[in-house]
């Protein structure tokens, strides 16, 4: 109802005063109700108006939220965030792996390409295709086998076989 129409409906008010409560009230109760639905839709959009407790050994079972318990729980947006922020976190410890993954294998990646340098230039002399190792230290099988294989591994000797 708009302000012009309410003011010419109060302003009849004396000749007509029971139709036009009634006839308010009816409005208000309509206007009442949809503002009812549009917060149901909304809190279910939140999801805030249920949560899944378990029942029994492995059963989950949804179960109403009262209207008047809703603002407590937390909505749908914050447990959005909460999975942003640990996917985040998962992700910037996977990039710290692989960049130490990365560092320890760079050793071999050296090597490996020097050793087919040297691999193919002995074949096209006709020598021997066998690699002297003397520039591959030690240190460097030590540190690619901490960032590759998990302590357990390395001590019970299980490491990628």
């Amino acid at each position: 109802m708009s302000a012009p129409d309410l003011i010419a409906e109060l302003r009849a008010w004396p000749r007509r005063k029971k139709s036009l409560a009634v006839t308010l009230m009816a409005r208000a109760a309509d206007h009442i109700a949809k503002l009812e639905a549009e917060r149901d839709r909304c809190h279910a959009r939140l999801e805030i108006d249920h949560h899944f407790v378990m029942v029994g050994e492995n059963q989950l079972e949804r179960r109403e939220i009262p209207v008047e318990q809703r603002a407590d729980e937390p909505d749908g947006i914050e447990a959005r965030d909460c999975t942003i922020a640990l996917q985040d976190s998962r992700i910037a410890s996977l990039e710290a792996e692989r960049e130490a993954l990365r560092e320890a294998l760079a050793p071999f990646a050296a090597f490996a390409e020097k050793a087919e340098r040297f691999v193919q230039g002995r074949a096209v002399f006709g020598g021997s295709p066998i690699m002297p190792t003397k520039n591959f230290r030690l240190a460097d099988f030590q540190r690619a086998a901490r960032a590759l294989l998990p302590r357990q591994d390395r001590l019970s000797g299980k490491g990628g076989e």
